[in-house]
């Protein structure tokens, strides 16, 4: 893209403060089979004045960025158009100035939206709109409200283009449910702000996230927490997606080839993916871009000895640009027919917190439910579960020491960050670093349990030993 941050003084040719692509490097992503492009802008260049005309004219910033869309339709690849700060937070900012505030208010948001609408209305399955990188610092539900008026600014122009929504708090998708991100003293999630202002008249608003792999989900380190981080993440805005008839954009993803498990982390999420095709549209790696500035970044997909030697990570997209054929789920990639999936499963465990016992926790009943679900299956008899534990408390951390679980077979955990061991039938668990679900949190681990192929996996967890402190 050609994302600028606010307050450089970028050339009126770019190469200074920007730089986008050029026609060799579309051309050289399109001829490896790259069929969608996600196209970052600058709001502040492509708008200089709020409510105002577009940049246009020769060698004008938005005649820059119309010939790359144009480009890149010209040979096939669909694009999805978003404004994006280059410097972190500012981004759902215009000039340092949140969207849904006096100096950038929300008629101002809509007001984009809608001259882009007009511009490219005409090329309704070609052209995405993604109406923000990474909404950040900020209330929950002003950021909703703010994508709200650009929705409906969108096809109040007419234009039935499918349009990328993302959520506030970096539209990371390991938090899509939680709200500690907003900034409000009324914290909501993503979940719930979508819930309460998304309405598009079309139903052609998707849900936009960002899944990275390491501790922090950030996507700044080469870490890789564990192989099947990226499933157990998506898979949770997934399951809320799917009974409302939305969509979801993976819209940034990447990783480092020379992490061990670089491999085994992205097969299993791209084949999640495949197996949820009818709710997620697609994906967009992180990042390709001019290759004097990029092709050194730790994730590239930048070619080196001009354009003859593919960037390392390109091994992984090879054959995954084309979506795998419509009809039964494929998964592995290439496997026609697979194994019934074993259902959900959930177990409450529950314990009593008295005055007597002398801690800091409010007296009462406390909860963790322990739910399973499938996260890869049929691969070659082996089914891998994702076991989440859940708080559903807002005053007390509950505290695990032990978990264990059964099934047929032999059972794995997956995640370096649990010590098991096998006990009888049962495969038990112990946090490496002590064992805490924080109030109204989560946590997930990954178990893969090898089986006969062809026969129904059986798993279950059969026992959880708790305790608790007070939150504050």
């Amino acid at each position: 893209g050609g994302e600028s941050g606010w307050g450089r003084v970028p050339s009126r040719g770019g190469g200074k403060g920007y730089l986008f692509v050029s026609e060799a490097d579309i051309d050289y992503r399109a001829g490896a089979g790259v069929k969608f492009a996600r196209l970052v802008f600058s709001w502040e260049l492509l708008q200089p004045t709020l409510k105002g005309p577009l940049s246009s004219g020769v060698g004008s910033y938005g005649e820059r960025l119309f010939s790359r869309v144009a480009y890149l339709r010209s040979k096939g690849v669909k694009v999805l158009l978003e404004p994006h700060g280059a410097e972190t937070p500012k981004f759902a900012r215009w000039k340092g100035a949140l969207v849904g505030t006096a100096a950038c208010p929300n008629d101002a948001f809509a007001d984009l939206w809608s001259r882009l609408a007009t511009l490219y209305k005409g090329d309704p399955d070609g052209v995405y709109f993604g109406l923000s990188n990474e909404p950040n610092n900020m209330p929950t539900m002003q950021w909703f409200q703010a994508a709200q008026a650009a929705i409906l600014a969108i096809r109040a122009a007419k234009a039935s283009n499918w349009v990328v929504c993302p959520g506030n708090g970096w539209s990371n998708a390991a938090s899509w449910g939680y709200d500690w991100y907003d900034t409000s003293g009324k914290k909501v999630s993503n979940e719930k702000g979508w819930d309460a202002c998304i309405k598009d008249p079309l139903n052609k608003t998707m849900v936009g996230v960002h899944c990275y792999f390491d501790n922090d989900r950030s996507g700044a380190s080469d870490n890789i927490l564990e192989p099947f981080v990226g499933v157990t993440d998506l898979t949770k805005v997934v399951e809320w997606a799917k009974p409302r008839g939305l969509k979801v954009l993976v819209g940034e993803f990447g990783a480092n080839p020379n992490h061990p498990m670089f491999q085994s982390t992205m097969k299993a999420f791209l084949d999640y993916i495949d197996v949820e095709r009818t709710t997620v549209e697609g994906w967009c790696w992180w990042a390709y871009g001019p290759p004097a500035w990029w092709g050194k970044y730790h994730f590239t997909l930048c070619a080196s000895s001009n354009y003859t030697a593919p960037a390392p990570a390109l091994s992984v997209l090879t054959g995954r640009f084309t979506p795998p054929p419509s009809g039964p789920a494929v998964f592995p990639h290439g496997i026609a027919t697979p194994p019934p999936i074993p259902p959900d499963a959930s177990k409450a465990f529950y314990f009593t917190v008295d005055g007597s016992m002398g801690r800091d926790v409010t007296p009462g009943k406390y909860r963790v439910t322990a739910r399973t679900r499938v996260t890869t299956y049929g691969v070659e008899g082996t089914t891998v579960y994702a076991v989440t534990l859940e708080n559903p408390s807002s005053v007390a951390d509950i505290e695990w020491s032990k978990l264990r679980v059964g099934g047929i077979g032999t059972l794995t955990c997956l995640s370096p960050l649990y010590y098991a061991e096998d006990v009888g039938a049962d495969l038990e668990l112990r946090p490496v670093n002590g064992g805490r679900v924080t109030a109204r949190g989560r946590i997930t681990i990954p178990i893969a349990v090898a089986h006969p192929a062809g026969v129904d996996p059986l798993f279950a967890v059969t026992g959880l030993e708790l305790g608790c402190r007070s939150s504050s």
